[in-house]
């Protein structure tokens, strides 16, 4: 986004469009817009459009949004914001249903037009709750995936001496992986190049990390090249000093290491490279899954009769298939809800933190900080969405069975 399409005014603090409450009797040609070819519409306070192509198969709503630079980044205290108009593109039969009004008098007009430019409409009679629609959100940071990096080792789990059948607390907030890696920390991505070499900056610092085709290149502050390495090779965390980033390099590196391997198709296919180079297809609802192992032997299975060891990966692709199917106010609604539990979840934690914390008995390294908080919450839905797939898995045997 440009920075000049961005525009500070006053908050709107429930963006809404109030549409043209028509009755009676109108032209068509009120609301063809010649320069442009198209058929318009304009709600009155001009902060949503919709435009009706010529085909009549295809719209395109334009309506502003907030900007924001994290979905935390809130101040209801200050009067004005940046706002930026948004434009989407849909098939009429897929139209928001906030946008169905306009839709549907562009519609009967172009229907109108088609026989006679100059003919008259019979408008439809006063709606109140058809007329004024609620504006989609921003929804930048629900677009984020739900679904789970797989670990295809145990790099990042630490144990002490024998005991590697035994995580202690601790060590549990330690190494709590986040589902799909999230960031809480702020970076900057950039892809470059036809070799698609990634470029990230992390919050205010001056160094940078490189990634393409699987090596990486760390640059300090000045700008001169540090390190050069692998994901088995990343430098451990004592050598690379990231003063104001709490993300650790392994999992900037994994975001970078897995930039495009996911793919889901039209037909409901959804295909994963894992890092161990096994290939996944899994068919809509898991039919089908067609493996091909990284020693070159293939495979194929269901979700209901798959061997344990491979349920993890399907478990991964079905996940980034629910994802990736979904609409945009699908993803907002579980972005919402995942907001939710996780602040109930983080509010829970930190009031057993404080518990914890007054008990003298108690080792103080078990107090969860923010960050750890997070790991932990996360990891729990990250076990719940697994218990749940497993719960439906054993459903469509049980229904088999009958």
């Amino acid at each position: 986004m440009h920075p000049k399409d961005v525009r500070r005014q006053r908050r709107i603090r429930a963006p809404r469009a109030r549409w043209p409450a028509l009755e009676g009797k109108m032209k068509a040609s009120r609301f063809f817009n010649c320069e442009d070819k198209c058929f318009e519409m304009q709600s009155i306070e001009g902060a949503a459009k919709v435009r009706l192509l010529p085909s009549g198969k295809f719209v395109e709503v334009y309506y502003i949004v907030e900007v924001k630079m994290s979905d935390d980044e809130t101040d209801e205290n200050s009067n004005h914001a940046h706002y930026a108009t948004l434009c989407r593109s849909f098939a009429v039969g897929q139209t928001p249903k906030d946008f169905e009004y306009p839709v549907r008098l562009l519609t009967k007009v172009k229907a109108a037009w088609d026989k006679n430019r100059e003919v008259e409409i019979e408008c439809e009679g006063r709606d109140e709750s058809a007329v004024v629609s609620e504006l989609p959100r921003n929804g930048a940071f629900a677009a984020r995936p739900a679904f789970s990096i797989i670990a295809t080792s145990n790099e990042g789990v630490q144990v002490d001496g024998d005991r590697s059948d035994c995580l202690s607390l601790a060590e549990v907030l330690r190494v709590a992986t986040l589902p799909s890696k999230f960031l809480y920390q702020r970076v900057v991505v950039e892809v470059v190049g036809v070799d698609a070499t990634v470029f990230v900056q992390m919050g205010n610092e001056r160094s940078l990390l490189t990634g393409s085709d699987g090596f990486f290149s760390w640059y300090d502050d000045e700008g001169l090249l540090q390190h050069r390495f692998t994901r088995e090779t990343i430098p451990p965390p004592s050598t690379i000093e990231t003063k104001n980033c709490s993300s650790s390099v392994a999992s900037l590196c994994q975001h970078i290491d897995y930039h495009g391997r996911f793919r889901a198709f039209r037909d409901g296919r959804v295909r994963v490279a894992f890092a161990d180079r096994t290939i996944l297809q899994v068919d809509r609802d898991g039919e089908c899954c067609s493996f091909f192992f990284p020693d070159g032997s293939v495979g194929k299975t269901t979700l209901a009769s798959a061997p344990l060891r491979h349920r993890s990966y399907i478990y991964q692709a079905l996940e980034f298939g629910d994802w990736a199917f979904a609409s945009q106010e699908e993803r907002m609604q579980r972005h919402d809800k995942r907001q939710e539990a996780q602040a109930i979840v983080a509010r829970e934690l930190q009031r057993i933190s404080v518990r914890c914390g007054m008990n003298s008995e108690i080792d103080h390294s078990l107090t969860l900080s923010l960050a750890a908080v997070r790991e932990l919450q996360v990891a729990t839905l990250q076990h719940i969405a697994t218990v749940d797939h497993a719960l439906q898995a054993a459903a469509s045997v049980a229904t088999s069975d009958r």
